[in-house]
C-alpha cells in the first residue's frame, strides 16, 4: 500500500515542478547592449527560489531573484504568488523600492510571520546601463568591473514578510561595457563539502572573476560546476539560483 502511495504523491510532486517550472521565463529578454541568463536548480522536486524578468514600454527591464523561507511545496506555493504579483506591478511602472514595499505588504497579509522571502529586485536600463536596486534582506549581488574590481550590492532592508508597512530605499550605479552582475540564492553560498565546509562568497566571487569574459550562460555553467566539484557528491540542501548580466 505505501508503494503505490508514494509513487502518486511522485508524480504529483513531478507534475507540480512541471507547472512552476512555466513559471520562469522561457528565456531572456533580447537586450540592446546586454547579455542576460538564469537558472534556477531545485533541491528537491520543487523550488522556492525564484527570477523573473520584465521588460517595460521604455526598453528598460525589471531583473528580480527571490528565496522563499523554506523549502517544498510550501515555499513554491508562495514563490508562485509572489511571481504573479511581480509581473502585475512591474507593468504599473512601480521603482525597485516601491515594488518591495508592495510585494512586502503582500506577504505580510498572506503568509505566517515565520514566513519570509529575501529578494533583490532591480530596473536596468540597456541603453545607459542604469542600474536602480533594492536589496530586501539578500545575498548580495556581486558587480565585478571590467578592470577586474568588485562591490557587494549589499541588503538595504529587512526580507519581506516580517514587518507590515515597512519602506525600502534604492540604490544605484551605472554598468560600463564589460561589467557583469552575479545575483544569486544562498543555496549557492551555502552548499557544503564532505567535511561540512561551505561553499562561501569569497569562492564564488573567484569563479566569477575566472568565467567573466565567457558568455553568460557559461558564467552560469562554471557556478554549477564548481559547486558539483565542491560538494562531491554531497547533496544539495537548498535550492540554487544564478542570474547574470553583462553591458556589452
Amino acid at each position: 500500500e505505501a508503494a503505490p502511495a508514494k509513487q502518486r504523491i511522485e508524480r504529483e510532486m513531478a507534475l507540480a515542478w512541471e507547472v512552476q517550472s512555466r513559471l520562469f521565463p522561457e528565456r531572456a529578454p533580447e537586450l540592446e547592449r546586454t547579455e542576460l541568463f538564469g537558472r534556477t536548480l531545485p533541491s528537491r522536486t520543487v523550488s522556492g527560489d525564484y527570477y523573473d524578468f520584465f521588460v517595460r514600454d521604455d526598453g528598460t527591464v525589471d531583473v528580480v531573484v527571490a528565496d522563499v523561507c523554506g523549502k517544498g511545496m510550501a515555499a513554491s506555493i508562495l514563490a508562485a504568488s509572489v511571481q504573479s504579483a511581480f509581473q502585475a506591478w512591474a507593468g504599473e511602472r512601480f521603482a525597485p523600492g516601491r515594488l518591495a514595499a508592495r510585494l512586502n505588504d503582500l506577504v505580510c497579509r498572506r503568509t505566517s510571520p515565520e514566513k519570509f522571502i529575501t529578494a533583490i529586485l532591480a530596473l536596468y536600463d540597456p541603453g545607459t546601463g542604469s542600474l536602480v536596486f533594492a536589496n530586501a534582506g539578500h545575498n548580495p549581488a556581486i558587480l565585478l568591473r571590467a578592470d577586474g574590481t568588485y562591490e557587494l550590492l549589499g541588503a538595504q532592508g529587512p526580507p519581506l514578510g516580517l514587518f507590515s508597512g515597512t519602506s525600502y530605499p534604492s540604490d544605484a550605479r551605472t554598468l560600463e561595457p564589460g561589467d557583469l552582475l552575479v545575483m544569486y540564492t544562498d543555496g549557492v553560498t551555502e552548499a557544503v563539502a564532505p567535511d561540512e565546509e561551505e561553499f562561501g562568497l569569497d569562492r564564488l566571487v573567484a569563479i566569477v572573476k575566472e568565467a567573466a569574459a565567457r558568455p553568460v550562460a557559461d558564467v552560469e555553467a562554471a557556478i554549477g560546476e564548481a559547486l558539483a566539484a565542491f560538494a562531491a557528491g554531497v547533496p544539495f540542501h537548498d535550492d540554487r539560483t544564478v542570474v547574470v548580466l553583462r553591458r556589452t
